[in-house]
């Protein structure tokens, strides 16, 4: 059951991210792009190894990485960190930073709960902060799959959706990837 609801979780993100990829190189003409198959994902899925756990108690985590809004079109940069364990295992709280080219694009923090699968976590956030393109405050929720290489190194993907009231540019679905460290 563990390992389906992954394979869900990654086909998701994964549809999700072929569709910016998609939507973005269509305007450049011939250019040769990458699809993920489903056995990329089985591949993926194999890798989990459920009886090694990588994840340290009351670690600390720092994420590097890119988010794109697929309503606005804005991709920008993400930075972020969270320390996890909080009162209780795997409840975690973090703050995130977006920047897009020179502009600050938004921050906000969250309060997360993950679940974990031996090298792989999967993790629920919900949150809010201030979106700097629109000058409005905003929400989010998303889901995060995060697969560790070490107890400290490891790769993740988001989805996401950032809520703005009254907002006709608001964020939409936000999708990102990136590289984490834990100490």
């Amino acid at each position: 059951m563990k390992k389906l609801l992954v394979i869900l979780v990654l086909a998701f993100v994964a549809s999700a991210q072929a569709q910016v990829i998609v939507t973005n190189l269509s305007a450049l003409g011939n250019v040769p792009m990458l699809i993920v198959t489903g056995n990329d994902i089985s591949n993926i899925v194999a890798g989990i190894d459920e009886s090694t756990n990588l994840f340290t108690p009351k670690e600390i985590e720092v994420r590097i990485g890119g988010v794109y809004s697929q309503k606005t079109g804005d991709a920008g940069v993400l930075i972020a960190a969270e320390k996890w364990d909080l009162f209780t295992p795997n409840l975690g709280v973090g703050i995130e930073s977006v920047q897009s080219g020179q502009d600050q694009a938004a921050e906000f923090a969250y309060v997360s709960y993950r679940k974990l699968l031996g090298n792989t976590s999967g993790a629920l956030f919900l949150g809010g902060g201030y979106d700097e393109l629109n000058k409005k405050m905003m929400g989010v929720v998303g889901l995060r799959l995060e697969h560790r290489f070490s107890k400290h190194v490891g790769a993740w993907t988001s989805i996401g959706y950032g809520l703005e009231a009254h907002s006709t540019n608001g964020r939409g679905m936000l999708t990102g990837a990136g590289v984490s460290y834990a100490f």
